[in-house]
């Protein structure tokens, strides 16, 4: 229902394009209000039925994400650093929502959302270093929150989104600054082993075999990335800080 009424209003908004009805202004307005209609519906109707009334939001929250990079991109109506603001509220007004409906669906948005706003605002990645900070500390952010709800996949689904959009914006933008790159991929290591080693003491759950494996991945994906960088830059170090890090992963296990 809630996927249905998204595209209704896709729709009616193409129509109301294509009619010339509708500036750019007034369609990223219209775009917004029904986004938050759509999150006070939900809201009103928690009480009701709290699992249909929590998909109403879930749109809502796609809504916003996409009238704050159409307006950014496609219309120029507010600048990078408004629409990384938006971008920053959108997602925290996710995980509120998400908290509250007790629904893991809103902090997967917020790890797709933020991960994403790089790609689509240009003026996130003007910079190795600040693109480095602002990874990071999305990626403390999310792993505290999947502590504090007590759901894996929010910080799993994080640690994929890290590694992989990172290195592909820094492969986009012609390579450099490799040192930098080195220095993120081993935070993230760090923050996400450190995250399922508090995860399993805080929440007295050990990680059993399937839980080991459903993180094995990322973990290759770590040591592809970083054994390629280090081969390119620092052959000799490369195997011996791989079996470091290889003997941190073993320790925290």
């Amino acid at each position: 229902g809630a996927t249905a009424m998204v595209l209704a209003a896709v729709y009616l908004i193409r129509l109301a394009i294509a009619s010339g009805l509708l500036t750019p202004g007034r369609q990223i307005a219209l775009a917004v209000m029904g986004a938050l209609v759509l999150i006070g519906l939900g809201l009103s109707l928690r009480r009701a039925s709290r699992e249909y009334a929590s998909m109403l939001p879930a749109g809502g929250i796609v809504i916003l994400f996409a009238s704050i990079y159409g307006a950014h991109m496609y219309y120029q109506i507010i600048s990078a650093p408004v629409a990384a603001v938006a971008v920053v509220l959108t997602c925290f007004g996710a995980l509120w929502l998400g908290r509250l409906f007790e629904s893991q669906l809103y902090a997967l948005f917020a790890v797709l959302g933020s991960y994403s706003a790089p790609f689509l605002l240009p003026g996130l990645r003007n910079s190795i270093t600040d693109l480095v900070v602002y990874y990071s500390a999305w990626s403390v952010l999310f792993c505290v929150y999947s502590v504090w709800i007590g759901q894996r996949r929010v910080s799993l689904l994080a640690a994929y989104m890290a590694l992989l959009g990172f290195e592909a914006i820094w492969r986009l933008g012609a390579g450099g600054e490799w040192v930098s790159v080195f220095v993120f991929q081993t935070a993230q290591l760090i923050i996400f082993a450190v995250a399922t080693v508090v995860y399993s003491v805080r929440r007295n759950e050990p990680m059993d075999q399937g839980t080991a494996l459903a993180h094995l991945p990322v973990l290759l994906i770590f040591y592809f990335l970083q054994y390629s960088l280090l081969q390119a830059h620092m052959p000799a170090m490369a195997p011996w800080v791989m079996l470091a890090s290889a003997a941190v992963v073993l320790l925290c296990y």
